[in-house]
C-alpha cells in the first residue's frame, strides 16, 4: 500500500499544488478567525469524493471538520491541522496580494502558506491517499482540521477532544512549519497573564506621576523579570535541548540559546487611560510568558505575584487568562510514530530529522498532555507572520510523501 499511494503522490503532484493555492487563496484571518468559507470549501472537497465527514461548529465561524476510515481493530492514528491563518495586515506591504495562492518558481505564496496551509492541505491528502485504501486498514485513520488555533484552540482542538474523546486516538501526525530537518517532540507551555492596575480618577493636572498607569509600567517590568525562571527536562531531553540551543528557528537570525531551558516574556497588549488630561483609573496588560519543561503556570503565576509584593506593588492584581494556560509537554525519543517519520524521512528526503521542541505552542499540545505521542513534522516557513510569506512546493510534496508513508507503517503495525 505505502509502494502505490507514494507513487500515486509523483502522478498527482500537479492535482496538489492547486489544491493548496486554492485553499490559500480562501481567507481565514484570525482576527477575526471566522474560517466557516474554508470549511465549506474542503467539506464540498470532500463530498465530492464521497468522503463521509462532519462539520461542526462551537460556536458561529468556528466550524470543525471530522472524519475517520479504516476498520477500527487496530492503531488509531490521527491527523490534525487548523484551518485558520496569521492577519495579513497591511496588503500593500505584499509584493503579491496576500492571498493570492500563487506558485511558481518552486513557490505556494501567501498568508497562511506556511502557517499552516500547506502542512494542513498535506494531512488532507494523506487522509484521501489512505481513503482510497480504507477497505484494507485494520486500524483507524481520523482527520482532525480546526479554527480557533491561533488564539488558542478553545473552540476548536481543545473543544473536540473534550466533546469528543473518539478522536484523541493512539498517535497524532501534525503537519506545523517545523523544516523538513527537524521534527518536533514537545513544546514549551503557555501561561498567559494579565496584570490589573486600578486608582481614582481626576483632573490631569494636579498628578504628580502617579496613576494606574504608571503603576502597571512598574508591573511589567517585574514581570519582566521571570526569564530567570528555570526548568528541569527529563534526563532524556537534556541533550536535545542543549543541541537545540545553537539553531535558530522561523527565519530568526539569533540562536535560541536558553529560551527552551527558561521562561519567556512578551507583553503584547496594554490598555488604559481615556484622555490625556484625566488621571487614568485604570489600566492592564496582557502578559504572554511560555514556561518550560518542570515549571507550571501557576507556578510562574505564583512568582509574578511575589515579586510584584516585593517591588511594593501591592495594589497590582495578577489574573490567568485561562484559556492560555497549558502545561509543556514532550514525548519519549523512542516512539514509535517517531521514530517511524526518522525512517521514511531519510528515505523520502534524504535526512534524519533532528530531534527539537517548538517554543511556540501547537495544537499537539492537547493530545500530548493526554498521553497521546504526537510528532510534528512539516514544510520550512518562510516569511510566517509577515509580508510574502511562502513555502517551498518541494518541502510540501515530501511532507505529503513522509506523512502517507509513516501513516501506513504506523498503521501496519
Amino acid at each position: 500500500m505505502k509502494d502505490t499511494i507514494l507513487r500515486l503522490i509523483e502522478e498527482r503532484q500537479a492535482e496538489y499544488i492547486d489544491l493548496c493555492s486554492r485553499i490559500v487563496q480562501i481567507p481565514s484571518e484570525n482576527p477575526p478567525g471566522d474560517t466557516t468559507e474554508l470549511a465549506r470549501f474542503i467539506s464540498e472537497y470532500l463530498h465530492d469524493r464521497q468522503i463521509a465527514h462532519t462539520f461542526m461548529e462551537p460556536q458561529p465561524g468556528n466550524p470543525l471538520i471530522v472524519a475517520s476510515i479504516g476498520a477500527g481493530r487496530g492503531r488509531h492514528l490521527g491527523l490534525n491541522g487548523h484551518l485558520d491563518v496569521f492577519p495579513a495586515d497591511d496588503a500593500s506591504l505584499w509584493s503579491d496580494p496576500p492571498f493570492s495562492g500563487r506558485s511558481d518558481g518552486g513557490r505556494i505564496r501567501g498568508r497562511g502558506a506556511a502557517d499552516m496551509k500547506g502542512g494542513m492541505t498535506a494531512s488532507l491528502i494523506t487522509f484521501l491517499l489512505l481513503a482510497e485504501h480504507a477497505p484494507d486498514l485494520a486500524g483507524r485513520v481520523s482527520l482532525t482540521l480546526v479554527s480557533d488555533e491561533e488564539t488558542g484552540g478553545q473552540w476548536g482542538t481543545a473543544w473536540l477532544l473534550e466533546q469528543h474523546p473518539e478522536y484523541i486516538g493512539d498517535a497524532l501526525l501534525n503537519a506545523e512549519p517545523t523544516g523538513l530537518d527537524t521534527v518536533w517532540i514537545g513544546e514549551k507551555g503557555i501561561a498567559w497573564l494579565r496584570l490589573v492596575s486600578e486608582g481614582a480618577a481626576g483632573h490631569g493636572s494636579v498628578g504628580r506621576g502617579d496613576n494606574a498607569i504608571t503603576r502597571l509600567s512598574e508591573a511589567v517590568l517585574v514581570a519582566r523579570t521571570v526569564t530567570d525562571i528555570e526548568g528541569e527536562a527529563p534526563h532524556d531531553i537534556v541533550p536535545i535541548l542543549a543541541a537545540q540551543s545553537h539553531t535558530t528557528l522561523f527565519d530568526a537570525q539569533t540562536p535560541l540559546g536558553d529560551l527552551l531551558t527558561h521562561c519567556s516574556v512578551n507583553v503584547g497588549m496594554i490598555r488604559g487611560g481615556i484622555k490625556t488630561n484625566v488621571t487614568p483609573r485604570y489600566a492592564e496588560a496582557e502578559v504572554d510568558i511560555r514556561t518550560p519543561l518542570g515549571v507550571t503556570p501557576a507556578q510562574v503565576r505564583d512568582e509574578v505575584e511575589a515579586r510584584l509584593h516585593a517591588a511594593g506593588l501591592t495594589t497590582v492584581r495578577v489574573e490567568p487568562i485561562m484559556h492560555q494556560s497549558h502545561p509543556a509537554s514532550v514525548i519519549s525519543p523512542s516512539d514509535a510514530l517517531l521514530a517511524s517519520l526518522r525512517v521514511n524521512a531519510e528515505a523520502i528526503v534524504g535526512r534524519v530529522p533532528d530531534l527539537a521542541l517548538c517554543p511556540g505552542a501547537t495544537d499537539g499540545r492537547f493530545w500530548r498532555t493526554r498521553g497521546v505521542p504526537t510528532v510534528i513534522y512539516g514544510p520550512q516557513s518562510h516569511g510566517m507572520a509577515e509580508p510574502d510569506e511562502y513555502i517551498e512546493i518541494s518541502d510540501y510534496l515530501n511532507t505529503i510523501r513522509v506523512h502517507a508513508a509513516t501513516a501506513c507503517d504506523y498503521i501496519a503495525g
